[in-house]
């Protein structure tokens, strides 16, 4: 088994899903294809991600092996780490410009998947650093 679909297998039973059969269902998804990637596991389709996040399912740990299982169960953060909802168009563009690329797309899936984290992550911590410069220019009347 992979280490994904080993991944797979444990958050299923830490939500307490007896049945894959059951998590099948908790995720909107054919038994059979859920079975698959429990089985073979390859990374899990977006749509998948999102609904596993939502559960509170940490999907680094999820892809990549990194942090705890479910984000309810870290108990310290870095600054500036804090659970933030994904974005499914954002994470969908990511995942889209690492495809693109001839030789990340030749890459396996754990190289891609965090390549697309990395950009991800750049992209959120880029933003915010943006918004505290908006937040900070406005309350400042001597920058007018």
């Amino acid at each position: 088994m992979r280490p994904v679909a080993q991944r797979l297998q444990e958050i299923r039973r830490r939500l307490g899903f007896a049945r894959r059969s059951q998590m099948a269902e908790k995720l909107g998804v054919p038994a059979s294809t859920y079975n698959a990637y429990e089985s073979e596991g390859g990374p899990p389709k977006i749509e998948w991600l999102v609904a596993l996040a939502k559960l509170g399912v940490n999907t680094n740990w999820l892809l990549l092996g990194e942090g705890e299982p479910l984000l309810e169960q870290t108990t310290e953060r870095a600054p500036g780490n804090q659970m933030v909802e994904i974005d499914p168009l954002l994470l969908a563009a990511m995942i889209n410009t690492v495809e693109r690329e001839q030789r990340i797309g030749q890459a396996d899936p754990l190289t891609r998947a965090r390549l697309i984290a990395q950009l991800y992550a750049n992209i959120l911590r880029q933003t915010r650093m943006d918004l505290i410069a908006l937040e900070s220019a406005s309350a400042d009347p001597a920058a007018e």
